[in-house]
């Protein structure tokens, strides 16, 4: 494993995905996900995560986007609607439905 793609620290590891400890302790222990305890320090590592996040959520096997892309993904999904919201009611403005 690479020294960049190695995720050391529950902390680290949380960060990663967006997601709180408690939620990674479950996913650890009822969903496969890649995490250890090495000498007292939960270690992983991004492919690992990547691969398991496209098992579980994407359904594509080993071909996981990294969290990353999903997540800018996300935001540039958010930013649309909430220029289309905008639109739609500044076209329900001018034609006097609001």
């Amino acid at each position: 494993m690479k020294r960049n793609d190695r995720l050391e620290g529950m902390l680290a590891i949380c960060q990663y995905v967006n997601r709180s400890e408690s939620t990674v302790l479950i996913w650890i222990r009822d969903m496969d996900f890649p995490a250890a305890k090495v000498g007292g320090i939960w270690e992983s590592s991004r492919k690992a995560i990547d691969k398991w996040w496209g098992k579980k959520i994407n359904g594509r096997p080993g071909n996981a986007e990294p969290l990353e892309a999903i997540e800018k993904k996300g935001k540039k999904g958010k930013e649309k609607n909430v220029k289309k919201k905008k639109e739609s009611s500044e076209d329900q403005k001018q034609i006097g439905l609001s």
